[in-house]
């Protein structure tokens, strides 16, 4: 009998066009994100400094969301970023994947406009029933992305 070892599969490093800053609102206004790849500032030993932020202030949260709390993943279509809104417990739990596509900026000195989505999931907690245990929605989002000086 032989065993075959296989090399763990790596995930390619995240990368993003566009900016160093990405604003997100809906339609009604009622939802904006802030996607920042990068957080300037002073060099800390915190888990999560320096890396990757995320600031949602939506309907029911406003939080702001570090590299240890994201999972992105880097597909065709751009960037997915995915951070849950609400732990998943017996009353349900939500989280959103947002969509944040290559971006050309060509010869743009200002921010420069786009369209994306954000996944919405809901789950229905730990109650047994029929159907999907998670239920999707898509928001529809205007973007904007932008180089801005980072602090030191």
């Amino acid at each position: 009998m032989s065993t075959t070892a296989t090399a763990p599969i790596t995930q390619p490093a995240v990368t993003f066009t566009g900016g160093n800053k990405f604003l997100f609102q809906d339609a009604a206004g009622t939802t904006q994100i802030t996607f920042l790849p990068a957080s300037g500032g002073p060099i800390t030993t915190a888990p999560g400094s320096g890396g990757p932020s995320l600031t949602y202030d939506g309907p029911a949260l406003t939080h702001t969301f570090l590299s240890p709390e994201m999972q992105m993943q880097s597909t065709p279509m751009g960037v997915l970023i995915t951070v849950v809104l609400k732990v998943n417990d017996d009353t349900g739990g939500e989280s959103l994947t947002l969509i944040i596509p290559p971006v050309n900026r060509l010869n743009a000195t200002g921010p420069v406009a786009f369209e994306t989505i954000a996944l919405m999931g809901k789950s229905v907690g730990f109650v047994e029933k029929p159907g999907a245990r998670v239920s999707c929605s898509a928001l529809k989002l205007h973007g904007m992305a932008e180089n801005v000086a980072l602090p030191l």
